[in-house]
Protein backbone atom coordinates (compact mmCIF):
# COMPACT_ATOMS: atom_id res chain seq x y z
CA UNK A 1 0.00 0.00 0.00
CA UNK A 2 1.35 3.45 -0.82
CA UNK A 3 0.49 6.94 0.38
CA UNK A 4 0.31 10.22 -1.47
CA UNK A 5 -0.80 13.67 -0.38
CA UNK A 6 -3.81 15.26 -2.03
CA UNK A 7 -5.28 18.55 -0.77
CA UNK A 8 -3.67 18.22 2.66
CA UNK A 9 -4.81 14.61 2.98
CA UNK A 10 -2.75 11.46 3.03
CA UNK A 11 -4.46 9.03 0.68
CA UNK A 12 -3.79 5.32 1.17
CA UNK A 13 -4.10 3.68 -2.22
CA UNK A 14 -4.93 -0.03 -2.13
CA UNK A 15 -5.76 -2.54 -4.83
CA UNK A 16 -9.25 -1.32 -5.70
CA UNK A 17 -10.16 1.36 -3.14
CA UNK A 18 -8.85 4.70 -1.97
CA UNK A 19 -9.12 5.33 1.77
CA UNK A 20 -8.86 8.94 2.84
CA UNK A 21 -7.06 10.09 5.93
CA UNK A 22 -6.38 13.60 7.12
CA UNK A 23 -3.22 14.19 9.10
CA UNK A 24 -4.42 17.39 10.80
CA UNK A 25 -8.01 18.49 11.09
CA UNK A 26 -7.67 21.51 13.35
CA UNK A 27 -8.77 23.82 10.56
CA UNK A 28 -12.25 22.31 10.53
CA UNK A 29 -14.60 24.60 12.48
CA UNK A 30 -16.43 21.95 14.51
CA UNK A 31 -19.05 23.12 16.99
CA UNK A 32 -20.70 21.07 19.73
CA UNK A 33 -24.45 20.51 19.67
CA UNK A 34 -26.92 18.48 21.74
CA UNK A 35 -29.10 15.91 20.01
CA UNK A 36 -30.98 12.78 21.05
CA UNK A 37 -29.56 9.28 20.77
CA UNK A 38 -31.50 6.13 19.93
CA UNK A 39 -32.60 5.83 23.56
CA UNK A 40 -34.02 9.37 23.49
CA UNK A 41 -31.27 10.63 25.81
CA UNK A 42 -29.37 13.85 25.17
CA UNK A 43 -25.83 13.47 23.79
CA UNK A 44 -23.28 15.96 22.50
CA UNK A 45 -21.60 15.60 19.11
CA UNK A 46 -19.39 17.93 17.12
CA UNK A 47 -20.58 19.07 13.69
CA UNK A 48 -19.19 21.08 10.81
CA UNK A 49 -21.68 21.83 8.00
CA UNK A 50 -20.10 22.13 4.55
CA UNK A 51 -22.09 23.34 1.55
CA UNK A 52 -20.86 22.10 -1.85
CA UNK A 53 -23.10 23.17 -4.73
CA UNK A 54 -26.55 21.74 -3.92
CA UNK A 55 -25.33 19.29 -1.26
CA UNK A 56 -25.14 19.80 2.49
CA UNK A 57 -22.32 17.64 3.82
CA UNK A 58 -22.46 17.33 7.57
CA UNK A 59 -19.10 16.44 9.09
CA UNK A 60 -19.64 14.83 12.49
CA UNK A 61 -17.40 13.43 15.20
CA UNK A 62 -17.85 12.14 18.71
CA UNK A 63 -17.48 14.83 21.32
CA UNK A 64 -14.55 14.41 23.72
CA UNK A 65 -16.98 13.43 26.48
CA UNK A 66 -18.16 10.36 24.52
CA UNK A 67 -16.63 7.25 23.01
CA UNK A 68 -16.06 7.45 19.27
CA UNK A 69 -18.66 4.69 18.67
CA UNK A 70 -21.48 7.10 19.63
CA UNK A 71 -21.84 8.09 15.95
CA UNK A 72 -21.93 4.51 14.71
CA UNK A 73 -24.47 3.40 17.32
CA UNK A 74 -26.78 6.35 16.62
CA UNK A 75 -26.15 7.08 12.94
CA UNK A 76 -29.80 6.94 11.82
CA UNK A 77 -30.98 9.19 14.66
CA UNK A 78 -28.15 11.64 14.08
CA UNK A 79 -28.79 11.77 10.32
CA UNK A 80 -32.51 12.36 10.82
CA UNK A 81 -32.01 15.23 13.29
CA UNK A 82 -29.24 16.93 11.32
CA UNK A 83 -31.15 16.68 8.07
CA UNK A 84 -34.23 18.20 9.74
CA UNK A 85 -32.21 21.07 11.22
CA UNK A 86 -29.76 21.92 8.43
CA UNK A 87 -31.12 20.85 5.04
CA UNK A 88 -33.48 22.91 2.91
CA UNK A 89 -35.88 21.74 0.21
CA UNK A 90 -34.12 20.37 -2.82
CA UNK A 91 -30.73 19.94 -1.12
CA UNK A 92 -28.85 16.67 -1.08
CA UNK A 93 -27.62 15.47 2.32
CA UNK A 94 -24.49 13.52 3.24
CA UNK A 95 -23.23 12.47 6.65
CA UNK A 96 -19.44 12.17 6.93
CA UNK A 97 -17.84 10.96 10.15
CA UNK A 98 -14.45 12.06 11.37
CA UNK A 99 -13.07 9.21 13.50
CA UNK A 100 -10.30 10.94 15.43
CA UNK A 101 -11.10 10.40 19.10
CA UNK A 102 -9.00 8.08 21.25
CA UNK A 103 -6.29 7.92 18.62
CA UNK A 104 -2.67 8.95 18.87
CA UNK A 105 -1.67 12.38 17.58
CA UNK A 106 0.61 10.98 14.87
CA UNK A 107 -2.02 8.61 13.51
CA UNK A 108 -4.12 9.78 10.58
CA UNK A 109 -7.78 10.60 11.03
CA UNK A 110 -10.21 8.23 9.32
CA UNK A 111 -13.14 9.66 7.35
CA UNK A 112 -16.27 7.56 6.76
CA UNK A 113 -19.29 8.44 4.68
CA UNK A 114 -22.64 7.11 5.85
CA UNK A 115 -25.29 5.80 3.49
CA UNK A 116 -28.92 5.25 4.43
CA UNK A 117 -32.04 3.97 2.78
CA UNK A 118 -34.49 6.84 3.19
CA UNK A 119 -38.14 5.96 3.77
CA UNK A 120 -39.87 9.31 3.65
CA UNK A 121 -37.85 11.43 6.08
CA UNK A 122 -36.54 8.46 8.06
CA UNK A 123 -33.11 6.93 7.44
CA UNK A 124 -32.80 3.17 7.94
CA UNK A 125 -30.12 0.53 7.37
CA UNK A 126 -27.21 2.92 7.86
CA UNK A 127 -23.78 1.69 6.89
CA UNK A 128 -20.48 3.44 6.43
CA UNK A 129 -17.61 3.13 4.01
CA UNK A 130 -14.32 4.99 3.54
CA UNK A 131 -14.75 8.47 2.13
CA UNK A 132 -13.33 8.68 -1.41
CA UNK A 133 -10.31 10.96 -1.67
CA UNK A 134 -12.05 13.07 -4.33
CA UNK A 135 -14.86 13.88 -1.90
CA UNK A 136 -12.40 14.70 0.90
CA UNK A 137 -10.55 17.05 -1.46
CA UNK A 138 -13.85 18.81 -2.30
CA UNK A 139 -14.61 19.18 1.42
CA UNK A 140 -11.11 20.51 2.11
CA UNK A 141 -11.45 23.06 -0.71
CA UNK A 142 -14.88 24.21 0.50
CA UNK A 143 -13.78 24.59 4.13
CA UNK A 144 -10.56 26.36 3.14
CA UNK A 145 -12.36 28.81 0.81
CA UNK A 146 -15.00 29.54 3.49
CA UNK A 147 -12.26 30.39 6.01
CA UNK A 148 -10.48 32.65 3.48
CA UNK A 149 -13.77 34.48 2.79
CA UNK A 150 -14.34 34.97 6.54
CA UNK A 151 -10.81 36.31 7.03
CA UNK A 152 -11.18 38.71 4.09
CA UNK A 153 -14.53 39.97 5.42
CA UNK A 154 -13.09 40.86 8.83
Amino acid sequence: MMSEYVGGAAVKVGMDKAVSHLMENQFYPFESIKILNRLDMSIVIDICPVQIENEMIMLVRANKAYHRSVIEKNSEHIAFQLREQHVYDGQEFSLVECVDRHSKQDQPVEWRQWRFKWVGNSPINGHSYPLPSVKLSQINMAVTSDRVELQNAS
